[in-house]
């Protein structure tokens, strides 16, 4: 069939418009910002939102007056607090504590109990608070992260320990042991523990920072309770969460110098 060179013209400035608008497409899309979260996106860890509005302080201690979940408010501790009078603590208006059962060192990655442990537990529990136990975490395998978990079990075993034992994991340096590890280590180091603790029939939880959260590890894969330290505010994170450290510095009766400050959210009965 004989083609007029001017209709082959034509097809060919077509055909090169349509491609230039693909590009031009895909382009703009790739430059794009991703999609705003909505309430329906899904969230592999989400224990509850919550609204900064219900936020509020009394007496130097948030308060939350949300619908939906009641607080609890707690502290943090270990033997950088000392001698700790737990009834103080409790008359203070302290529901609950995590208390540091050990650590691993952050260079030659040794084992150490905490030396207040098992006073600070005992004591605390005697006072009436609900206790949880912590481990500060430099694991850099599986098999390491397995190990901290068997000591925090151990260290629980036959005490009045009933809220989630947690793996602390962070860098406290740049040169510490951890710090070398992918997103991915950090992320198997974390979920090894948590296996490890349910394994043993005990709930476990994850102390992070927002940042570490989302820069070091892949959240989204992990499954498990967060107790989030956020002292600019929680509500930026855009994940659920159990826990909330809010500050580094509070002051609690019993207690010489400061204490890092926790609320708790617990869900509201469905009525």
């Amino acid at each position: 069939m004989k083609t007029n060179k001017k209709t082959l013209l034509i097809t060919a400035l077509v055909v090169a418009a349509a491609i230039a608008a693909v590009a031009v497409v895909a382009v703009m899309k790739r430059n794009e910002p991703p999609a705003e979260p909505t309430t329906d996106s899904p969230r592999p860890v989400m224990f509850g939102y919550y609204d900064s509005s219900d936020f509020s302080v009394e007496n130097e201690r948030k308060i939350y007056s949300g619908k939906d979940f009641d607080t609890l408010t707690g502290i943090d501790v270990s033997s950088f607090q000392g001698d700790i009078d737990w009834k103080a603590v409790a008359a203070d208006g302290i529901s609950f504590a995590f208390i540091r059962a050990g650590f691993r060192g952050s260079s030659e990655g040794g084992i150490f109990d905490d030396d207040l442990f098992e006073d600070n537990a005992a004591d605390a529990a005697a006072a009436g608070l609900q206790v949880g136990a912590y481990f500060f975490s430099q694991a850099v395998s599986e098999d390491e992260a397995r190990e901290e978990a068997r000591f925090l079990l151990d260290a629980v075993e036959g005490r009045d320990v009933d809220l989630p034992l947690v793996i602390d994991f962070e860098d406290i340096s740049s040169d510490s042991r951890i710090s070398g590890l992918t997103n991915a280590e950090r992320t198997a180091v974390v979920s090894a523990f948590a296996d490890e603790i349910r394994a043993n029939g005990r709930e476990p939880m994850l102390y992070t920072s927002m940042y570490y959260a989302t820069e070091k590890l892949y959240y989204e894969q992990l499954d498990l309770p967060v107790w989030l330290a956020a002292y600019s505010g929680p509500t930026e994170f855009g994940y659920g969460f159990t826990v909330w450290q809010y500050s580094s510095d509070g002051s609690v009766a019993g207690i010489d110098g400061p204490v890092d400050m926790d609320l708790m959210f617990v869900k509201k009965p469905a009525r």
